[in-house]
């Protein structure tokens, strides 16, 4: 065996000992021996054994731990036990959640039977009002009396009622409503017990939500439920059930193992520039598309055909904003010719089923798409949609993006699409789809007439299947579950790995960002910048991969759009809104098909937008001390008449260049240069960036009289904006930065200065500051607002109110991810916590984040956490990273100046204290 198959082996022999599977433990057992010698074998059974203690130990606690709790509420209790539970590992979460079902199923069955009050028709409503309709009564030969059918009707109506909006609630509550009428005495009982059901379900409605947020409540909680009684009960039981049986499949996800056939072999697409003819012939744009790509499921890669099936659904993970734009749904769809059509599958549900032999059923008809001769596969994610959209609509715009990229066959015959959906409303029948069929037909004739008189949609509402029936459901909902969650499901993120569809099927970018793009193509129109942006978003495979290299070489030859391009890579640079992984793309995009000749106004631009990356991405700026500066130079002075506003921008970001070099004079020298010529020249914004860079600059040479002066001069000239976002923004950094030069030269106002930044309000109570500590906590949103509150919090006592606020939300601080300064967020907490493994795991955890950020500065963070972590007393690779950090920093041009290098140099001796080693090494903001 290789690690890896010897590391699984391990795996399933610990998950046979502990679900005590005789024959797999003899069998794993076997196989490892042959492996492991003596001492590594009884090295590892021990290490079984204490494994297999501590799950049965953790186990009796969730044993008596179910059996304790109340009747209504069961689960939030066993989170804290799948937690200690995921950390062992080995099935371990699947045998305590096996354990929590048993006590509770046994529970269950102890209190059943015994005799429980049956709540009176008026207790029912809380508030009451009086009724006379009544809650479900059960009799032992299941029928029920005329007098109480009514009252049964309105239970089941409000029972329906209570659950969120999904695909079958208006229709449901329809039709209960007309079954309540009908069994009504007269319109005006009817009338009277809609009122009050209307009314219970103000009540009842919000205590419903609140329950699904917790397995288990406090007694006043319990005797809300309890007064309001039925239906609310049996919705709570079930809905609980129901979270039960998807926290099961979660765990069964998490350990299954994806096994799809020949998935090596599934090829990649291809880009190369010169498999794509020119456009501009129409007729020929199919021979075009099949081009593009050599992926089996690329739709532009499949065989032309006359008649064509689409089995289409939607996947998402929250009620309410499943296809509205930025939420989490996607839409999700397979085609086939029906000459050679997909075979029907079981009944699977990606999201519930948890067998590793309905697993593995999935496993197999992903398999079965990717290996099917002629099938095709499109997912576009909600988040992609430019406007917010609702269910119709993206369904609308996914046939149309699907239709443009389809092979059509060559000559005038028509094209038959048969589209099956699942029923969601209003949506029920095949009937309901005609007013869609036309909004489709429609946008294909305005935008795509020639292929518009060809096709011939039709539409079929493709009913869930019955247990055991077969159907093709399962495959949209195999693509969309895979694409939609592979971020944070495991066997989602195996079979996304395997499929390739990531830029090739499942397209992150607008609908209809991707029709323009086609009608340019196809048109030989000139690109509008708003465009260019989703042209270069992916990562260079598939159809948009092979747009962006045709539309390269067309800029390539044309200095005027490849100019338009940059403009807008400017004004993105200039936004107050970076997105890192776009403007990689985008600068990388712009070099490789950089124009031989360009204006000196274009050049300035170009040699600003390449800077400022570097800056981000914490990078020594190649313009900074280079050949390229005295160009640099001589462009500023020779446009700054010209454009005094893009010579103030390019200045900023030189001056941050050379701060990442720890250069500081030679980076105020050239702020202060521009400081003194006439503020109009650069405009209101442009004079208080650089006024707050000057500050941020004294700061760096501990000058804080000075830097706190320069942060107020230029708080004083945003207020002055009229533009309220970009006001916001620059308002927002610069008291940022005042808060920051505020804690090392003026403590005493810090905390001021800190409110100010946090809340707006430098003298906001102290308890608003609290409440905003223990809200950052959780949040994965407000990163640096999150990094300066933590600068703050550790150099306070440990009986600070603010401190013990954030300290107090230690269950719920949110996990890191990576990105400056996380980094630094996980450094800090590690200094909140006692010695011991989990302050442990913050060091290696703000150690590796700022190791895989990469660049120089994130580099020197780098070494003063390892630094740190020796001061702390920890072992192992510690040492060799501070080596393997200081060996690549050791280029930085100032970082030897003040002695911050021989501070690192020195710490495995002289081992200074985490937070005086930070404060020694990294100035100001750095930390």
């Amino acid at each position: 065996m290789d690690k890896k198959e010897l590391k699984e082996a391990k795996k399933e022999y610990k998950r046979a000992r502990l679900f005590q599977e005789a024959e797999k433990v003899e069998d794993m057992a076997q196989k490892l021996r042959l492996e492991m010698d003596d001492a590594a074998w009884g090295e590892f059974e021990a290490s079984v054994g204490d494994f297999l203690q501590k799950v049965r130990a953790l186990a009796d606690e969730v044993d008596a731990k179910a059996r304790d709790l109340k009747d209504v509420m069961v689960e939030s209790a066993l989170q804290p036990y799948l937690e200690k539970a995921k950390e062992l590992g080995g099935g371990a979460q699947k045998f305590i959640q096996e354990t929590f079902a048993k006590a509770v199923a046994e529970r269950e069955a102890i209190r059943a039977e015994q005799p429980r009050p049956q709540p009176s028709p008026a207790e029912m409503i809380y508030p009451c009002l009086p009724c006379d309709w009544c809650p479900r009564f059960r009799f032992k030969d299941g029928k029920v009396p005329r007098d109480k059918v009514f009252g049964v009707e309105m239970n089941d109506y409000c029972f329906a009622a209570l659950w969120r909006d999904g695909e079958q609630r208006t229709e449901r509550l329809r039709k209960q409503a007309a079954a309540a009428r009908a069994s009504a005495r007269d319109s005006e009982q009817f009338d009277d017990a809609m009122e009050t059901a209307q009314y219970w379900l103000e009540f009842a409605i919000p205590v419903a939500r609140e329950a699904e947020k917790r397995l288990e409540d406090t007694p006043e909680q319990e005797e809300q439920i309890r007064k309001l009684g039925e239906p609310l009960v049996s919705y709570i039981r079930r809905s609980r059930k129901m979270y039960k049986a998807n926290d099961a499949s979660r765990a069964a996800r998490a350990d299954h193992v994806v096994s799809i056939k020949g998935m090596a072999n599934v090829p990649q697409a291809s880009v190369a520039v010169t498999a794509i003819p020119a456009p501009g012939d129409v007729a020929a744009d199919d021979r075009a598309m099949r081009a593009l790509s050599s992926h089996p499921n690329d739709i532009t890669a499949l065989a032309p055909g006359k008649s064509w099936t689409i089995y289409l659904d939607e996947s998402y993970r929250g009620a309410d904003e499943e296809f509205e734009t930025g939420g989490l749904g996607i839409m999700a769809g397979v085609i086939c010719r029906d000459d050679n059509p997909l075979p029907p599958l079981p009944d699977l549900h990606c999201s519930q089923d948890f067998t590793e032999e309905r697993l593995m059923a999935q496993d197999k008809a992903l398999e079965e798409i990717l290996h099917h001769p002629n099938c095709g596969v499109l997912a576009i994610p909600s988040s992609a949609y430019d406007v917010s959209m609702g269910w119709d609509d993206a369904l609308a715009s996914w046939i149309d993006v699907m239709v443009r990229l389809l092979p059509f066959p060559e000559g005038d015959d028509m094209v038959s699409l048969l589209i099956c959906v699942e029923p969601h409303d209003p949506y029920r029948t095949t009937a309901d789809f005609r007013a869609l069929k036309l909004v489709c037909e429609k946008s294909l004739k305005d935008s795509f007439p020639e292929r518009a008189q060809r096709v011939k949609l039709s539409f079929e509402a493709m009913p869930k299947p019955k247990p055991g029936e077969l159907s093709c459901n399962a495959y949209p909902d195999i693509i969309g579950f895979t694409c939609l969650r592979h971020r944070g499901d495991n066997t989602a993120r195996q079979r996304y790995i395997a499929s390739g569809w990531s830029g090739v099927c499942h397209l992150n970018i607008s609908p209809d960002r991707i029709s323009r793009l086609l009608r340019c193509f196809y048109r030989c129109e000139p690109l509008d910048a708003a465009t260019w942006p989703a042209l270069v978003s992916g990562d260079g495979v598939g159809i948009i991969g092979a747009l962006s290299a045709r539309f390269g070489e067309r800029a390539k030859t044309c200095a005027e759009e490849w100019t338009r391009y940059l403009d807008f890579l400017h004004v993105h640079l200039v936004s107050g809104f970076i997105d890192m992984k776009a403007l990689r793309r985008q600068v990388e995009w712009l070099r490789r098909f950089k124009p031989a000749e360009i204006s000196k106004r274009s050049q300035l631009t170009w040699l600003t937008a390449q800077i400022a990356l570097a800056n981000h991405e914490g990078k020594i700026a190649a313009a900074a001390g280079s050949q390229l500066r005295a160009e640099f130079d001589a462009l500023c002075e020779e446009l700054y008449d010209e454009d005094a506003r893009l010579v103030c921008d390019a200045t900023l970001n030189l001056a941050v260049a050379y701060t990442n070099c720890y250069e500081f004079e030679m980076a105020l020298a050239l702020i202060q240069s521009l400081l003194g010529k006439d503020r109009a020249t650069v405009g209101l914004s442009g004079y208080g960036k650089l006024l707050s860079t000057a500050g941020q600059h004294f700061a760096f040479l501990g000058m804080t009289d000075e830097s706190i002066a320069k942060f107020n001069e230029a708080l004083a000239c945003f207020a002055r904006l009229t533009d309220e976002r970009e006001r916001a923004i620059n308002l927002g950094i610069t008291r940022a930065y005042l808060a920051t030069a505020t804690m090392d030269g003026r403590p005493q106002e810090a905390r001021r200065a800190l409110a100010l930044y946090l809340i707006g309000d430098g003298n906001a109570p102290e308890d608003a500051l609290a409440r905003e500590a223990a809200r950052l906590t959780g949040e994965r949103k407000g990163k640096f607002q999150h990094h300066i509150l933590l600068r703050y919090i550790v150099s306070l006592s440990a009986e600070d109110p603010l401190r013990k606020a954030y300290c107090e939300q230690k269950g719920k601080w949110c996990r890191p991810s990576v990105g400056h300064p996380w980094e630094l967020i996980e450094f800090y907490r590690a200094q909140l916590l006692p010695p011991g493994e989990e302050r442990a795991r913050r060091f290696d955890a703000a150690y590796r984040l700022a190791e895989v950020e990469g660049g120089e500065t994130l580099m020197v963070i780098a070494a003063v956490v390892a630094g740190a972590a020796l001061a702390d007393g920890l072992a192992g690779e510690w040492p060799q990273r501070l080596a393997r950090m200081l060996e690549g920093m050791k280029d930085i041009p100032g970082i030897k100046e003040n002695g911050r290098y021989q501070a690192l140099l020195d710490q495995p001796t002289a081992k200074l204290p985490p937070l005086e080693l930070a404060a020694r090494v990294l100035p100001f903001n750095f930390r």
